[in-house]
Protein backbone atom coordinates (compact mmCIF):
# COMPACT_ATOMS: atom_id res chain seq x y z
CA UNK A 1 0.00 0.00 0.00
CA UNK A 2 2.80 2.22 0.99
CA UNK A 3 4.52 1.66 -2.87
CA UNK A 4 1.17 2.07 -4.16
CA UNK A 5 0.23 5.38 -2.43
CA UNK A 6 3.72 6.75 -1.06
CA UNK A 7 2.56 10.25 -0.02
CA UNK A 8 -1.06 8.50 1.91
CA UNK A 9 -1.70 8.17 5.84
CA UNK A 10 -1.42 4.60 6.81
CA UNK A 11 -2.56 3.97 9.80
CA UNK A 12 -3.62 0.42 11.78
CA UNK A 13 -5.83 -0.35 13.99
CA UNK A 14 -4.45 -2.99 16.44
CA UNK A 15 -4.98 -4.68 19.88
CA UNK A 16 -3.48 -3.16 23.14
CA UNK A 17 -0.37 -4.72 23.61
CA UNK A 18 0.61 -5.22 20.36
CA UNK A 19 1.34 -1.81 18.95
CA UNK A 20 5.29 -1.88 19.75
CA UNK A 21 5.21 -4.71 16.92
CA UNK A 22 4.88 -1.79 14.17
CA UNK A 23 7.15 1.07 16.30
CA UNK A 24 9.52 2.17 13.88
CA UNK A 25 8.05 0.56 10.75
CA UNK A 26 8.22 3.83 8.26
CA UNK A 27 5.04 2.81 6.67
CA UNK A 28 3.08 2.91 9.18
CA UNK A 29 1.89 6.90 10.27
CA UNK A 30 0.15 6.12 13.34
CA UNK A 31 -1.29 3.12 15.25
CA UNK A 32 -4.69 3.20 16.71
CA UNK A 33 -4.77 0.94 19.67
CA UNK A 34 -7.91 -0.83 21.26
CA UNK A 35 -8.97 -2.87 24.24
CA UNK A 36 -11.85 -5.40 22.93
CA UNK A 37 -12.66 -6.74 26.21
CA UNK A 38 -12.90 -3.07 27.80
CA UNK A 39 -15.32 -1.54 25.32
CA UNK A 40 -17.13 -4.39 25.58
CA UNK A 41 -17.88 -2.78 29.11
CA UNK A 42 -17.24 0.73 28.45
CA UNK A 43 -19.56 0.54 25.05
CA UNK A 44 -18.90 4.63 25.27
CA UNK A 45 -14.66 4.29 24.60
CA UNK A 46 -16.16 2.20 21.63
CA UNK A 47 -18.03 5.08 20.41
CA UNK A 48 -14.97 6.99 20.71
CA UNK A 49 -13.25 5.08 18.80
CA UNK A 50 -15.56 5.00 16.03
CA UNK A 51 -15.76 9.15 16.02
CA UNK A 52 -12.03 8.73 15.93
CA UNK A 53 -11.51 6.77 12.96
CA UNK A 54 -14.42 8.57 10.90
CA UNK A 55 -12.67 11.99 11.82
CA UNK A 56 -9.85 10.50 9.75
CA UNK A 57 -12.36 10.00 6.70
CA UNK A 58 -10.32 7.11 5.18
CA UNK A 59 -10.80 6.52 1.26
CA UNK A 60 -9.80 2.48 2.18
CA UNK A 61 -10.34 0.64 5.07
CA UNK A 62 -8.91 -3.09 5.10
CA UNK A 63 -9.75 -6.33 7.53
CA UNK A 64 -7.26 -8.14 8.58
CA UNK A 65 -9.04 -10.66 10.05
CA UNK A 66 -8.54 -14.41 9.30
CA UNK A 67 -9.96 -15.34 5.96
CA UNK A 68 -11.70 -18.22 7.60
CA UNK A 69 -13.28 -16.92 10.44
CA UNK A 70 -15.83 -14.31 10.42
CA UNK A 71 -15.01 -11.96 12.75
CA UNK A 72 -17.96 -9.21 13.29
CA UNK A 73 -15.92 -6.99 15.04
CA UNK A 74 -13.55 -6.82 12.60
CA UNK A 75 -16.53 -5.94 9.71
CA UNK A 76 -18.23 -3.64 11.95
CA UNK A 77 -14.98 -1.69 12.74
CA UNK A 78 -14.59 -1.66 9.04
CA UNK A 79 -18.01 -0.46 8.01
CA UNK A 80 -18.30 2.30 10.89
CA UNK A 81 -14.91 3.36 9.42
CA UNK A 82 -16.81 5.01 7.43
CA UNK A 83 -14.09 4.93 4.31
CA UNK A 84 -15.46 4.82 1.11
CA UNK A 85 -13.79 1.76 0.31
CA UNK A 86 -13.78 -1.46 2.67
CA UNK A 87 -12.02 -4.68 1.43
CA UNK A 88 -12.34 -7.71 2.87
CA UNK A 89 -12.59 -11.53 2.33
CA UNK A 90 -16.21 -13.05 0.83
CA UNK A 91 -16.98 -14.87 3.83
CA UNK A 92 -19.95 -15.06 6.40
CA UNK A 93 -21.89 -11.87 6.14
CA UNK A 94 -18.74 -9.74 4.89
CA UNK A 95 -20.76 -8.56 2.08
CA UNK A 96 -22.86 -6.40 4.75
CA UNK A 97 -20.17 -4.73 6.01
CA UNK A 98 -17.55 -4.85 3.06
CA UNK A 99 -18.48 -3.05 -0.59
CA UNK A 100 -15.14 -4.86 -1.84
CA UNK A 101 -14.86 -8.90 -1.38
CA UNK A 102 -12.09 -10.76 -2.26
CA UNK A 103 -12.28 -14.53 -2.84
CA UNK A 104 -10.78 -16.68 0.03
CA UNK A 105 -7.13 -17.64 -0.09
CA UNK A 106 -6.13 -21.49 -0.26
CA UNK A 107 -6.55 -22.98 2.98
CA UNK A 108 -3.32 -23.38 3.60
CA UNK A 109 -2.10 -20.30 2.49
CA UNK A 110 0.39 -18.51 5.28
CA UNK A 111 -1.63 -16.06 7.39
CA UNK A 112 0.93 -13.24 6.36
CA UNK A 113 0.72 -13.70 2.58
CA UNK A 114 -2.86 -13.98 3.08
CA UNK A 115 -3.23 -10.33 4.76
CA UNK A 116 -0.75 -9.19 1.88
CA UNK A 117 -3.30 -10.37 -0.69
CA UNK A 118 -6.41 -9.08 0.85
CA UNK A 119 -5.25 -5.71 -1.77
CA UNK A 120 -3.60 -7.83 -4.64
CA UNK A 121 -7.08 -7.09 -6.31
CA UNK A 122 -6.92 -3.58 -6.59
CA UNK A 123 -2.86 -3.50 -7.12
CA UNK A 124 -2.64 -6.21 -9.56
CA UNK A 125 0.69 -5.25 -10.06
CA UNK A 126 1.81 -5.35 -6.72
CA UNK A 127 5.24 -7.58 -6.21
CA UNK A 128 5.61 -9.98 -3.17
CA UNK A 129 7.15 -8.85 0.34
CA UNK A 130 8.97 -10.27 3.22
CA UNK A 131 8.00 -9.98 6.54
CA UNK A 132 10.00 -6.88 8.21
CA UNK A 133 10.19 -5.98 11.96
CA UNK A 134 12.13 -2.67 12.28
CA UNK A 135 13.60 -2.84 15.63
CA UNK A 136 14.79 0.87 17.29
CA UNK A 137 18.54 1.80 18.03
CA UNK A 138 17.12 1.60 22.12
CA UNK A 139 16.07 -2.16 21.83
CA UNK A 140 19.15 -2.82 20.01
CA UNK A 141 21.15 -1.35 22.25
CA UNK A 142 19.42 -3.07 25.54
CA UNK A 143 19.57 -6.41 23.39
CA UNK A 144 23.31 -6.20 23.05
CA UNK A 145 23.78 -5.50 27.32
CA UNK A 146 21.65 -8.34 27.29
CA UNK A 147 23.56 -10.84 26.21
CA UNK A 148 26.92 -9.29 27.22
CA UNK A 149 25.58 -9.79 30.30
CA UNK A 150 24.64 -13.48 29.91
CA UNK A 151 27.92 -14.18 28.32
CA UNK A 152 26.58 -14.11 24.86
CA UNK A 153 28.84 -11.75 22.84
CA UNK A 154 30.19 -11.37 19.14
CA UNK A 155 29.44 -14.32 16.38
CA UNK A 156 28.51 -16.82 19.63
CA UNK A 157 25.62 -18.88 18.16
CA UNK A 158 22.56 -18.83 20.00
CA UNK A 159 18.75 -19.99 19.21
CA UNK A 160 15.48 -17.62 20.39
CA UNK A 161 12.78 -20.04 21.56
CA UNK A 162 9.27 -18.55 22.15
CA UNK A 163 6.59 -20.32 23.64
CA UNK A 164 4.02 -18.49 22.62
CA UNK A 165 0.29 -19.19 21.58
CA UNK A 166 -3.08 -19.42 22.80
CA UNK A 167 -5.66 -22.60 22.85
CA UNK A 168 -4.65 -25.21 20.35
CA UNK A 169 -2.08 -23.27 18.93
CA UNK A 170 0.00 -23.84 22.73
CA UNK A 171 2.13 -26.29 22.20
CA UNK A 172 3.26 -26.67 25.69
CA UNK A 173 6.48 -26.03 28.35
CA UNK A 174 7.26 -29.69 28.67
CA UNK A 175 7.51 -29.62 24.07
CA UNK A 176 9.32 -26.13 23.86
CA UNK A 177 12.27 -27.61 26.72
CA UNK A 178 12.67 -30.74 24.57
CA UNK A 179 13.04 -28.47 21.86
CA UNK A 180 15.48 -26.36 23.77
CA UNK A 181 17.54 -29.46 25.04
CA UNK A 182 17.62 -31.07 21.43
CA UNK A 183 18.94 -28.00 19.87
CA UNK A 184 21.27 -27.34 22.16
CA UNK A 185 22.60 -30.99 22.43
CA UNK A 186 22.77 -30.97 18.79
CA UNK A 187 24.17 -27.76 18.28
CA UNK A 188 25.81 -26.45 21.40
CA UNK A 189 24.03 -23.24 21.03
CA UNK A 190 23.19 -21.56 23.59
CA UNK A 191 18.82 -20.91 23.82
CA UNK A 192 17.45 -17.60 25.01
CA UNK A 193 13.56 -18.06 25.83
CA UNK A 194 11.68 -14.80 25.05
CA UNK A 195 7.76 -13.80 25.66
CA UNK A 196 5.98 -11.45 27.70
CA UNK A 197 3.56 -11.90 30.63
CA UNK A 198 1.54 -14.55 28.81
CA UNK A 199 4.30 -16.62 28.43
CA UNK A 200 5.91 -16.47 32.11
CA UNK A 201 4.53 -19.53 33.77
CA UNK A 202 5.28 -21.62 30.54
CA UNK A 203 9.02 -20.13 30.54
CA UNK A 204 8.98 -20.85 34.32
CA UNK A 205 8.27 -24.43 33.57
CA UNK A 206 10.39 -24.67 30.72
CA UNK A 207 13.45 -23.74 33.05
CA UNK A 208 13.05 -26.03 36.22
Amino acid sequence: LRDAFPDSELDVLISEGFETVLSGNPNVSRTLAFDKQRMRTMPWKYLGLVRTLRSRKYDLAVDVSNGYHFSLNGALLTRLSGARYRIGYDRGDAGSYMNVLVALPRPDTYMADAIRDIVRPILPGMLDYGIALYVSDEDRAFAEVWLSEHEITGYDPFFVVHPGGKGKKRWGAENFATLADRVTSVSGARVVVAGGREEEQTVGEMTT
